[in-house]
């Protein structure tokens, strides 16, 4: 085809017109292609003379051309087609010369890139086969009366699409990479394209059947020596192969991303969007599914017990005094942030300290005296309430009431 018209396009044309649109637009015929050519023709103006319109005529000279090529026209066979067979008749003579099977397969794929190189045009590509199909659009679009611009726009828009769904290329696979290292070939398909090594259970199994042929081979009863397997295959899994942990949230997330992004680049032509969006779909699985558990009512408690123990002590407080009203803050945060929660008998023996200080000091005791006796008759309330070492040790009679009256200062 020259110009992008088809051989079929021209036969809504009279003879005169037909013969200049086909010597103009398209190649040669062979002689079989000419007898269809001239049989197409026949059903074209037989039908134009039943009166029917041209077009429809055509269209039925289309059809019977076509079913002619298909019935009576043997194509050629392609140029590659030539050089695979002929490097088949190499394969099997260099065999019949006693050479080994893999060197004269290594030299018949030799022979098939230097023929194909040498006599071989190269396919057009997929990107022009969509330019020549847009070019066919475009003459039909124009001779069906539709504005020369609009037909412009349908036919690149059509060409686009074609490309970016015919188009992408394939990876190469492992074979064919290794086609291109020479002399070293089995090497590379030995090293590159190595299967999966075999699971744990695949090798217990192997195992097994070894065992099986071992033992009918002495002489044992083919379902005993099923039964002995089965037991080696069962034994052999429960000792050597552990279950796999399963997959992290993280890895869960990462494997959902991966699908986006193969399902994305199948379907669509840019790699930078499809990258964006698998990425997106990995940062929002890891925020909705894969974030810590927020801390509990009682753990935030304890959190501010524990600066606020730091900031009592770097004020210069008695480290004891700072950890009874740490406990007490604790205690106190709990009852009103995270409802009601039994005290244990530490934490009341710590308010009964923190009591004791504040009423020490309303007296007008010296505020360091005082954090120091309150210090003592919390651990005093301690030892003599608190003797269950377990959070609320109830001191062996019950209850988690401090057993001691808070002293005074002397």
């Amino acid at each position: 085809m020259r110009g992008g018209i088809g051989r079929t396009s021209c036969y809504k044309h009279g003879r005169g017109a037909l013969e200049e649109c086909l010597a103009r637009h398209c190649e040669p015929a062979t002689p079989c292609e000419r007898v269809c050519d001239a049989q197409a023709h026949d059903a074209l103006e037989q039908c134009v003379a039943t009166g029917e319109p041209r077009e429809a005529c055509a269209e039925r000279g289309r059809g019977q051309r076509a079913a002619c090529l298909e019935q009576d026209c043997e194509p050629e066979p392609r140029c590659e087609d030539r050089c695979a067979f002929n490097a088949r008749g190499l394969f099997g003579d260099c065999v019949d010369e006693g050479s080994h099977r893999r060197k004269c397969g290594r030299r018949a794929r030799f022979a098939f890139r230097d023929c194909s190189l040498e006599n071989c045009k190269p396919d057009v590509s997929c990107e022009d086969a969509c330019e020549a199909r847009g070019q066919e659009l475009l003459v039909r679009c124009i001779e069906s009366g539709v504005d020369a611009d609009e037909c412009a726009t349908r036919v690149r828009d059509e060409v686009q699409a074609c490309i970016g769904e015919e188009c992408r290329p394939e990876p190469p696979t492992c074979e064919a990479r290794c086609e291109g290292a020479g002399e070293a070939v089995d090497a590379c398909l030995a090293q590159e394209c190595r299967p999966e090594p075999p699971t744990c259970e695949e090798r217990c199994a192997a195992q097994a059947k070894e065992f099986t042929s071992r033992c009918t081979d002495n002489g044992t009863q083919a379902d005993n020596c099923d039964d002995r397997a089965r037991v080696s295959f069962e034994t052999c899994v429960d000792e050597n192969c552990e279950e796999p942990d399963p997959p992290a949230c993280e890895e869960k997330c990462a494997a959902r991303g991966a699908e986006v992004l193969d399902h994305c680049n199948e379907k669509e032509s840019d790699a930078q969007g499809c990258a964006e969006r698998a990425a997106g779909v990995v940062d929002s699985c890891l925020g909705e599914h894969c974030s810590p558990e927020p801390p509990s009512c009682q753990d935030r408690c304890s959190d501010a017990a524990d600066e606020f123990l730091a900031h009592c002590v770097r004020d210069g407080i008695a480290p004891d005094a700072c950890g009874n009203r740490k406990v007490a803050l604790e205690a106190e945060c709990g009852q009103l942030e995270c409802g009601p929660q039994p005290p244990t008998c530490e934490e009341r023996c710590a308010v009964e300290g923190i009591e004791f200080a504040d009423d020490c000091a309303e007296e007008g005791v010296a505020v360091d005296a005082c954090d120091v006796r309150a210090a003592e008759i919390v651990a005093e309330c301690v030892t003599e309430a608190c003797t269950d070492d377990t959070p609320g040790g109830d001191g062996g009679d019950g209850s988690t009431e401090p057993d001691t009256e808070p002293g005074t200062v002397q």
